[in-house]
């Protein structure tokens, strides 16, 4: 039986000329979703050119708070805040969760955590930045993201492609996934207890993945068959 991936592959793409993956070649993040490549016939046809995200690293400077930015149609976002907010504000640390919801910026205190309504790119990027652990849903972009600031992180999916996705990040050994709220609070403190070898490997696969500039290398294959 054929996996989504694989079915999405064979529909649209084993004609093309050229599928180009903004993921790394080793290390793939989006691996489980691409199906078998080999089987079906394409793979000196894939392409894979690096992440579209700027993947030089950035810094942070504090490190003290979690950070969960929750995004997605209405029912996944709330299918998530349900499930992280009770856990995280029950926590002794700082936790800052973003709802994604577009509009005015509120912001509400839930014991230790802020939640805002809305924040804007340069918040995101500046919250993910100083994190010391990021909650997210395991989206293709938000994983080069966490990968860049260096982040331990926990996956919460929602769907089949986040699932794929958390579960490479985990066999990396740089995030753990939950599927729910019991999960959830026991992969923060697995987290917390070995923080140093979750950054060392999330360090390990940032070093890796910034060797490869995607925008530019997506271009190059493309001028190859124009």
């Amino acid at each position: 039986m054929l996996t989504p991936g694989e079915r999405f592959t064979e529909r649209y793409v084993k004609k093309c000329d050229k599928i180009i993956v903004p993921d790394n070649p080793k290390h793939t993040i989006c691996e489980y979703n691409l199906g078998n490549i080999d089987e079906m016939g394409i793979t000196d046809r894939v392409e894979f050119v690096g992440s579209f995200i700027e993947m030089t690293h950035q810094k942070g400077l504090k490190e003290k708070h979690y950070y969960a930015p929750i995004s997605g149609p209405l029912g996944t976002r709330a299918k998530l805040a349900k499930m992280i907010i009770p856990v995280l504000s029950q926590l002794n640390s700082k936790c800052i969760i973003s709802l994604g919801e577009p509009g005015k910026k509120v912001m509400r205190k839930i014991g230790n955590c802020e939640v805002y309504s809305w924040l804007s790119r340069k918040e995101r990027n500046e919250l993910m930045k100083n994190a010391k652990t990021i909650v997210f849903s395991g989206g293709h972009g938000t994983c080069f993201e966490v990968i860049k600031y260096r982040k331990p992180s926990v996956c919460v999916p929602t769907q089949p492609e986040q699932m794929g996705n958390a579960r490479k990040l985990e066999e990396l050994e740089c995030s753990l996934w939950a599927e729910n709220e019991k999960r959830l609070k026991s992969a923060i403190f697995e987290i917390e207890e070995k923080r140093e070898s979750f950054k060392t490997q999330v360090k390990k696969i940032c070093e890796y993945s910034s060797q490869f500039k995607g925008l530019d290398n997506a271009v190059r294959v493309i001028e190859t068959i124009v």
